[in-house]
């Protein structure tokens, strides 16, 4: 009896203490779409979310109930690239609130973006961040971050990538 005794004891003092040890997975990159139609009618949508696990989340819209939550695993060498890659935008150049970019009829978008890398975080937001009729020029450091978004989405979800970051891509791989 006292051995069995002795024997859980030790086992629940190595699984509390592996338990205490093990840190959360921190959010290295989260967006959120909010868009605006007329009538004042707001649909918002996790766009994607990458954790330092590589855990993966998006979320489809459904009309007249609520958005469904997908989740997927990246590699833990696609995660650190993407935090790389992160890591070498000069953060200030983001602003709290950026655009609008371009003009769309009867609707607004708002891109709510968190970063969170070893070099910076921040939570900012970009209007109208998605191609459709140009206002201004995206600048260069914005748009890295939304093309890294927009890459990520694409791949777990089978989507295009967004139409200025593909185009930007097929000029790279002209190189």
């Amino acid at each position: 009896m006292q051995l069995r005794f002795t024997l859980c004891a030790v086992i629940l003092a190595s699984l509390s203490s592996s338990a205490q040890t093990q840190t959360p997975a921190s959010i290295v990159v989260e967006a959120t779409n909010s868009i605006q139609g007329s009538g004042g009618h707001e649909q918002k949508q996790l766009f994607v979310r990458l954790t330092s696990d590589g855990l993966v989340q998006w979320e489809t819209i459904q009309w007249q109930k609520p958005n469904e939550l997908h989740s997927t695993r990246i590699t833990p060498e696609l995660v650190s690239a993407i935090t790389q890659r992160l890591d070498a935008i000069n953060p200030e150049v983001i602003q709290a609130k950026m655009g609008p970019y371009n003009r769309y009829v009867d609707t607004s978008v708002e891109l709510f973006i968190g970063i969170n890398t070893p070099k910076w975080k921040r939570q900012f937001s970009v209007s109208n961040p998605w191609t459709h009729w140009p206002l201004k020029t995206v600048p260069k450091d914005l748009k890295a971050v939304i093309c890294e978004i927009s890459r990520l989405h694409a791949q777990v979800t089978e989507e295009p990538v967004e139409p200025m970051c593909a185009e930007a891509d097929a000029q790279k791989s002209q190189r």
